[in-house]
């Protein structure tokens, strides 16, 4: 029923020898595609941010920490009268919290925190916009007030405008298209002695 075959000694080295070059080949390819495989995933990870890249760096003043991907920004605004300004921004995203103080040597001091979005830079003028709600501190009253910020180029600027009581108790500004952006704050490293 079952025939038998003896194969030559011969045909088996040749065999064995055909084996091993194709076991050679194919342990060649697949370390070529582990290879092509850890390329890819490297190529896949998150960038490195480093300060050159980020939005708004100037002068090596800002930092970005990678882990968070947030950018810090800081301006300040000094007059020999003895008005200041100090605006720090955290900039995640299209999200900013910060803090402005606004300190007019002779009028009504503001200060305080807000949250809010910030736009993508204008294509044109390369300026961003925050729009944010700005819980001041004025006079030992607070209130929640809408504040706009145009920041770019090394400068930032509120905006400042008549301000109505809306219905949710937070003012926000009479004609939003109508606001004076003066005076422009100049940003600074947020270590700066005088933003503290």
């Amino acid at each position: 029923m079952w025939k038998t075959y003896t194969i030559p000694i011969r045909d088996t080295k040749r065999e064995l020898l055909r084996y091993t070059y194709y076991m050679k080949n194919t342990y060649a390819i697949i370390i070529v595609l582990l290879l092509i495989g850890a390329g890819i995933w490297v190529a896949k990870m998150p960038k490195d941010n480093s300060p050159a890249n980020e939005v708004g760096n100037t002068a090596g003043d800002t930092f970005q920490n990678p882990d968070v991907n947030a950018t810090q920004l800081c301006y300040i605004w000094n007059t020999e009268a003895g008005d200041k300004a100090q605006l720090s921004m955290d900039i995640r995203g299209n999200e900013v919290t910060g803090e402005f103080n606004w300190l007019p040597a002779e009028k009504d001091k503001k200060t305080g925190i807000f949250t809010g979005t910030v736009s993508a830079a204008d294509p044109v003028t390369m300026n961003r916009t925050v729009n944010a709600i700005w819980n001041t501190s004025a006079e030992g009253m607070t209130n929640k007030e809408e504040l706009r910020i145009v920041f770019g180029k090394g400068i930032a600027a509120a905006g400042f405008g008549e301000m109505v009581n809306s219905d949710h108790g937070v003012y926000i500004y009479a004609d939003p298209d109508h606001l004076s952006y003066d005076p422009s704050l100049s940003q600074t490293d947020c270590a700066d002695e005088a933003m503290n």
